[in-house]
């Protein structure tokens, strides 16, 4: 629930009418809010801890409205997908298996350089990157979201690899202009091989 509020913040769409009251505190009851008419279900992990799912055909609504601003990206549909000019949202979902071997591996990287010339990546709010993000990445990541300036969230997650092999790299060797981020509120990382971090600034 943190997590998803803290997301919510960022990206400017939690606000609170009471000055009394934390906006966290305002994010968590719209989460109820949610809960409780039936949009999300609250489930929890055998070791207690919460977390929400929303039902399928919820999701395929929410898809299909949002579908000029909100676009997932996979590894294996990078070539083929068509990307709205409007997109605001973006996510990129890289599958294991579409670069488990050298020659899938190199085609997956060159589609995936090649998004800025379909991609206005300076109108992008919202950055997330799921799955194995091989360090061999980083270059084509940085090269492809030179331009994006206007990011207000950045989620990294799932990678058991945050590094080049014998070399670490940061946040800012993914995007070239992280400093210049002047409007990032959002930044959460998640690895295997690292503890989860998290940043919210105003």
């Amino acid at each position: 629930s943190k997590e998803l509020v803290h997301l919510w913040i960022g990206l400017d769409i939690v606000h609170p009418c009471d000055l009394n009251r934390r906006i966290e505190d305002v994010g968590l009851s719209y989460l109820n809010d949610l809960v409780n008419h039936g949009f999300f279900k609250k489930n929890e992990r055998i070791d207690g801890c919460p977390y929400y799912v929303l039902h399928d055909l919820l999701h395929n609504l929410a898809v299909n409205i949002s579908s000029f601003e909100c676009l997932s990206i996979y590894s294996s549909n990078v070539k083929s997908i068509q990307i709205p000019q409007d997109v605001r949202h973006l996510s990129i979902i890289v599958d294991d298996k579409d670069v488990e071997d050298i020659k899938t591996f190199k085609y997956y990287k060159k589609d995936l350089g090649a998004l800025d010339k379909r991609l206005k990546v300076e109108n992008l709010r919202t950055l997330m990157v799921f799955g194995e993000h091989h360090g061999s990445f980083v270059k084509t990541f940085c090269d492809l979201f030179d331009k994006a300036r206007a990011l207000r969230a950045i989620y990294l997650s799932g990678s058991e690899r945050f590094y080049i092999p014998g070399a670490p790299y940061t946040v800012e060797d993914m995007l070239c202009n992280f400093s210049k981020l002047i409007h990032l509120r959002y930044l959460r990382i998640k690895s295997a091989d690292m503890e989860n971090t998290g940043l919210l600034s105003a």
